[in-house]
């Protein structure tokens, strides 16, 4: 998907990233930009379809859904509780 910003045409934002990056340098909120120390490679695709042996089966999903189910709700639901 590509971004339009200020008139300039950016891919997947990424230039749209690094720039923001790049200011918070000139501003001083970051001492260098970590952007170009990052190593990041794209996750493998499972060429072999998916192992039926690792994917739970109906009757466990059932199992593990009634559980939940059973159990309830536990502990606080609001955002002013959460650490």
């Amino acid at each position: 998907m590509a971004v339009v910003t200020n008139g300039l045409w950016h891919e997947n934002g990424t230039a749209i990233f690094t720039g923001m990056l790049e200011h918070g340098v000139e501003i001083k909120a970051l001492s260098a930009n970590p952007w170009p120390a990052m190593k990041w490679t794209p996750p493998r695709t499972a060429s072999g379809g998916i192992d039926r042996r690792k994917v739970a089966n109906p009757m466990q999903v059932r199992t593990l859904l009634t559980a939940v189910h059973d159990q309830g709700r536990v502990g606080p639901r609001n955002a002013s509780t959460r650490p």
